[in-house]
Order: C-alpha cells, then structure tokens, then sequence
C-alpha cells in the first residue's frame, strides 16, 4: 500500500443484507422439480461487499444502519466485525430483523434475489452518526435503502448532512430504483459528487428525474461524475468536462455477484487518493474482474492479493 498519514474513512449508510447463497443445478426452480444444491453459504451482502472491499484495501470502513436481534442480524454483524468493518454505530432493534436475501445462482453464471426487507422501527439521524459524518472523506448511501421503511427519512437527511459538511457523497442507485419515490431519488442526486450505474440504473434515474437518461444530464443536477458500469465491457466516466471510456478485462466469470460492490470500492479509493480518472476506471474495472472469478458474496470479494494478480496479468502498472 501507498503510505498515507491515516486510513481513507469511509461511512456506508444502510443496504445491510445477509446473503444466503444458493448454488443450484439450474434456474428457474419450478415446483415439484426437485434439485439437490451444489452449495450454501451466508454471507454479508449489498453494502457489505462494499465495506467489506473497502476495508480490504486499507480503507476504514464504517458500517451504520438497523438489524435485529435475530439469528441473522448477530452473523452479519460478527462477518462484518470480523473483516475489519466498524459496526459499533449499528443500531440492533429488539424487535427488529435484518434484511435477508436469498440468492439462487445456477453454472451459468445466472441468479435471481428474493428478498426480505429488514423490519424495525423508524431510524432518525443521531447525534452520532452525525459526528462520523462528520469524521469520513465518502459516504456511501443507496438507492436500495429508499425501500427500506425504517430508514429511508434518515439515509436522505444524512446524505443531505454530509453534503452541507463538504463531504464526498457517493450514489449507487441500485436494482430496486424503479420502485421508489422520485422526491427521494432526486434529493440523492442533488446531494452525491459521484454516482455509479448501470445502464439500467441510468435509465430510471433518468425518469425519476425528469431528464433524459444522460450522464450529461445527470451532471446538471449535481454530480460531478458519474460513472456507468458495464461488466466486462469496462465502464464510462462522465464529468462536465471529459468522458473516459476504458475497456474491462477478459476474465473467466465464475459469479458476477458482488462485482458492481467491488467495483466501487475500488472506485472510491482512486477517487479519493485524487488519480486521473483513467487510472481510477482501470483500477475498478481490474477490482471487478477480480470479483467475477470468485464464487459468493461478502468474504468473497476480492482480496489484494487477487486484484493485484489481474493487474499483473494484464500488465496494468498501478500501485496502491
């Protein structure tokens, strides 16, 4: 690692899943069509991979947001810990669970989610948690999260804290998008420096926003890059005075899981050590490509050891 006089600190709020990994023979599952798995495993998913990613390339990753009590909420919580992820800002409701998502995924490299949100009551933005805002260079908010019931007041009003703190706000729109409210997506916008999405993803910020599904117009609203993930093609990063388009890598995909997550983490490090943004699109998409050889989610993201195998693969001179 590059020497620095202390960690990057990084604050993720909210998409806290559990991920209960279902490696089956073949999709779709039907009923009465029986089928042994190939695998299982539980793992942290959606922000967890991110935090998890961050954590692994020497950033200090903090986790806040709401679980429960359960069985699931204390693993999560223990997976998380056990990566290095800050967890003492959770809140652990006593009535309250933790988002579940069932992941089948099939030798094709396809899967589907079928998910739970977490219940609990309302979250507000505490004291503390303003003063670890206050304390990190990013934070990371998702779209996911304006699904969540009991969070999603408290993921806008942070996100809008650490915007009048000058703070790096970071955008993931997410999978789920078209089924929040506009309001809430384009007072994300007005708040995130960077957003990162997929094709997709672009199109329906694009109509939640009441703009075309531009990058360019999305600058407009606030951002000053965004970037639109696309696999193993790379990806393309906008700013208001320069597009960067740079090619992915040609890797063996064993899972795409967990890619997008790692693919920002790596993302946010370039992007806050201030690289040009060539070198921080090479180094997400190397992190990416890492991922998809891996199988799983969580502790299955890319260690440094593995994205550094990719870029010395591909004879990509970054160091970090």
């Amino acid at each position: 690692m590059v020497s620095r006089v202390r960690p990057f600190r990084v604050v993720s709020i909210g998409d806290l899943v559990v991920d209960v990994i279902l490696s089956v023979p073949q999709l779709p599952v039907k009923a009465a069509e029986h089928q042994i798995l190939n695998g299982l495993q539980l793992e942290p998913g959606g922000a967890g991979n991110f935090l998890i990613a961050g954590a692994r390339l020497g950033m200090e990753m903090t986790a806040l947001g709401a679980v429960g009590e359960d069985i699931f909420s204390a693993a999560l919580l223990e997976m998380l810990a056990g990566e290095g992820v800050g967890v003492d800002g959770m809140l652990a409701q006593p009535e309250g669970s933790a988002t579940t998502v069932f992941v089948l995924e099939e030798p094709s490299h396809s899967h589907v989610f079928l998910g739970q949100y977490g219940q609990g009551d309302d979250v507000l933005l505490s004291e503390d948690w303003k003063r670890r805002i206050e304390d990190a260079d990013a934070v990371q908010v998702w779209g996911y999260s304006l699904n969540e019931a009991r969070l999603v007041v408290c993921m806008l009003a942070a996100a809008e804290y650490a915007k009048d703190q000058g703070k790096m706000v970071v955008f993931d729109p997410g999978p789920l998008l078209a089924s929040a409210q506009p309001e809430h997506c384009q007072r994300l916008i007005s708040c995130a420096r960077v957003v990162l999405c997929t094709e997709e993803e672009l199109a329906v910020l694009g109509t939640h926003c009441q703009v075309a599904a531009e990058p360019t117009e999305l600058l407009k609203l606030g951002p000053a890059a965004v970037c639109v993930k696309q696999g193993q093609d790379g990806c393309r990063v906008y700013t208001a005075n320069e597009m960067i388009e740079q090619s992915g890598f040609a890797v063996p995909v064993v899972d795409t899981n967990a890619a997008g997550d790692s693919f920002m983490a790596a993302f946010v490090y370039g992007y806050l050590s201030g690289w040009p943004l060539q070198k921080v699109a090479v180094f997400a998409n190397a992190m990416g490509a890492a991922k998809v050889q891996k199988f799983g989610s969580g502790r299955q993201v890319p260690t440094v050891g593995e994205l550094r195998k990719v870029l010395r693969d591909f004879s990509v001179d970054v160091k970090f």
